[in-house]
């Protein structure tokens, strides 16, 4: 052992940071699905749809402990422990067939939770009455009793304790490994204050709201946006960034942070621009013509560039009206909008072990699409003046970007992010070339981005989870 006090007091911080990051204390969060539910991707962005049937219970396993230090923990020790990367989640989607398979190899984890909901609730049940006591199940199902959609600190105490038990009568945990958790679960858990967080009932502050509802936030309703509040959007994305920074600083303001901001923006979905609308989609369609023709413009409102909202794929609300009624129309605008709420959740996961805030600038930004294949076809060029027509695209697309940002938006971006800051970046766009106080974003930060499609891919980039896959 050194005699150095600095030395010393360095072989303690390393000693209790180990034991802090202890696996065992962790819990997994198990989400099931079908493997016929992996045969096919969604439409846009391609997600499995056994994923984008989960995604109420992707949202749900944020709201849970990640750590059974946490039951009996103040918020301030909670959040800390999170943006310092000594706690983070462990949420595993897998089919309920590799579940089955591999049951003995999952015994070996010390606790673990399967969620389900009304489409796994049965299977899981199924698979749960051979592995009595290894696992605690939490279910949204409408067939579920009280007890099963309990998700309260006691039962995940009661469940932690027999787990426990268990394993000591096994002799796969140590008798000291047992009175830790006595220890840990003994105490009475102080009560945490209230706090309230800005709600919009929207999809572009969603990311944020679950960040925030997972450190207990209550979130209450500020205004609800929509097309007729066309003016509120980009305000409350700005209100809702600075929201979480705000929690952030008063919660952990003397750990360290990794990442500032998270900035996205909507995937740019390349495939669909490749595709003639009128010519290849909806072409074999038994619907009729008016429909067919709704679906065509949806598609193509989809694919344009442009704010926060759609353009209007019907001249009126009462031909609208009548196409929501179509089953057709509405599976179609059903499956879109279960792929948007996945690329939100996805946004969270990558984000709420950081209480990082999502900034989500409009879609507008993603007009230098043209721009960005002329760049790359120069760049594949053999042009004489190669350098110097490939400096000026990329200064003219960098240029460009920064004049399709809604002004409070580079205001807040200008503020937010020092020398040196850490970024996250998740979108199908370069935002790393956006312009920061005259030098662009890769330059003046620390970034790193994920393609927000494919989504499986983009998904599991998220998940970031402590296991082999």
């Amino acid at each position: 052992m050194p005699k150095n006090s600095e030395s010393l007091d360095l072989v303690k911080r390393i000693f209790f940071e180990e034991h802090a990051r202890y696996p065992r204390y962790r819990i997994q969060y198990y989400i099931p699905h079908f493997r016929e539910d992996c045969e096919s991707a969604s439409m846009f962005m391609a997600y499995w749809p056994g994923i984008l049937f989960s995604i109420d219970l992707l949202e749900l396993s944020l709201m849970l402990p990640f750590d059974i230090r946490e039951l009996k923990s103040k918020r301030a020790p909670v959040v800390i422990s999170r943006v310092a990367g000594i706690t983070s989640p462990t949420i595993i989607p897998i089919t309920i067939e590799s579940l089955t398979d591999n049951a003995k190899f999952f015994s070996a984890a010390t606790f673990k939770c399967v969620l389900s909901n009304d489409r796994t609730y049965n299977a899981v049940n199924e698979f749960l009455a051979d592995n009595r006591g290894e696992w605690l199940h939490i279910s949204t199902s409408s067939s579920a009793d009280n007890e099963t959609r309990e998700i309260d600190g006691g039962r995940f105490s009661r469940y932690i304790v027999q787990r426990t038990a268990q394993l000591l009568g096994s002799g796969d945990v140590s008798s000291i490994f047992f009175d830790s958790i006595d220890e840990l679960l003994s105490p009475k858990r102080p009560p945490w204050s209230r706090l309230q967080f800005p709600g919009y009932a929207h999809g572009i502050t969603r990311p944020n709201e679950i960040i925030a509802a997972s450190l207990g936030s209550e979130i209450s309703l500020d205004k609800a946006l929509g097309t007729h509040r066309i003016n509120d959007y980009v305000p409350a994305v700005t209100k809702s960034c600075k929201a979480i920074i705000s929690l952030r600083r008063k919660l952990a303001a003397e750990a360290p942070i990794e990442n500032e901001i998270c900035l996205t923006t909507e995937p740019i979905l390349w495939h669909l621009y490749k595709v003639n609308v009128d010519r290849e989609l909806f072409s074999a369609s038994v619907e009729n013509k008016d429909v067919v023709k709704a679906l065509r413009r949806l598609v193509k409102s989809i694919r344009r560039p442009g704010g926060y909202t759609k353009l209007n794929f019907a001249d009126s609300e009462k031909d609208l009206d009548e196409l929501l009624r179509n089953k057709v129309v509405s599976m179609f605008l059903h499956g879109y909008q279960m792929e948007l709420r996945a690329y939100g959740v996805c946004l969270a996961i990558l984000n709420a072990p950081e209480i990082t805030p999502v900034l989500r600038i409009e879609s507008r930004i993603n007009e230098v699409k043209g721009d960005l294949i002329n760049l790359a076809a120069c760049a594949r060029g053999s042009n004489p003046h190669l350098k110097f027509k490939t400096c000026k695209l990329a200064l003219n697309i960098q240029n460009k970007m920064k004049s399709l940002m809604a002004p409070e938006h580079s205001t807040l971006l200008h503020n937010a992010l020092p020398e040196f800051s850490g970024v996250n970046l998740f979108s199908d766009i370069p935002l790393e070339w956006l312009p920061i106080r005259g030098l662009p974003l890769s330059l003046r930060c620390d970034v790193s981005r994920i393609s927000a499609t494919p989504g499986n891919l983009s998904m599991q980039q998220c998940l970031r989870s402590q296991y082999i896959n």
